[in-house]
């Protein structure tokens, strides 16, 4: 059957080994992947962290939406409650 659609969109971009600089969003964990939908709307997957977050809202003008920040803050905050 080959290779599935979940497969297909979660293969990470070829960056250089351990510099998160090469990322589109450095700040937060590299087997994060989302899907982007209508209006500003968000779903995030980040198996490490065993965490989805989900948005429904929308921003206008769009670029004040920063979601790497928003995924950042998340699990800095659910890990600093966590420990």
């Amino acid at each position: 059957m080959g290779i599935g659609w979940f497969a297909i969109t979660t293969i990470a971009p070829i960056a250089t080994p351990g510099n998160s600089k090469d990322r589109w969003m450095p700040k937060v964990p590299s087997d994060m992947y989302f899907m982007l939908g209508f209006e500003g709307q968000h779903v995030t997957i980040i198996p490490s962290k065993k965490l989805l977050i989900a948005r429904g809202g929308l921003s206008r003008p769009e670029e004040l939406w920063d979601h790497e920040s928003l995924v950042a803050t998340l699990i800095e905050a659910i890990e600093h409650e966590c420990s």
